[in-house]
């Protein structure tokens, strides 16, 4: 049977408010070291994500990252998926969409979030044992 995407998504996921400053994402991504963040709604639903490639096209715009807010910039197709969903479903999802990140949500909420750069992980572990 298929390991679920729940056995590699990690569960403690750093978020960004869809009005937060460009300025402060930046900040956030830099202090935490992070590639990417989800991109909550008023209600806290997943609204987008911000990677480091949205904030290097913003730059190449030359505007104020005072100014900006996350939901001028984010990505707004986002791909989520259910914790129970299959790792081997989540890889194909993320090669036909040509995205890196995934968002896990239940219940409408953010649980969790995976990368490509884990799932490469599992694959090496796999391949090692």
């Amino acid at each position: 049977m298929d390991k679920q995407i729940a056995s590699l998504m990690t569960r403690s996921v750093v978020t960004v408010d869809i009005d937060d400053t460009v300025e402060s994402i930046e900040r956030v991504l830099r202090e935490g070291a992070f590639a990417f963040a989800p991109v909550l709604g008023r209600q806290g639903e997943c609204f987008g994500v911000i990677s480091a490639s949205d904030i290097v096209q913003f730059h190449s715009r030359q505007e104020n990252t005072k100014l900006r807010r996350a939901w001028e910039i984010c990505t707004h197709q986002v791909i989520e998926v259910p914790p129970n969903t299959p790792l081997q479903k989540v890889a194909r999802l993320m090669l036909d969409k040509h995205v890196h990140h995934v968002v896990v949500t239940e219940a409408g909420r953010v649980t969790g979030v995976l990368s490509s750069l884990d799932l490469i992980d599992h694959f090496v572990v796999t391949c090692d044992t």
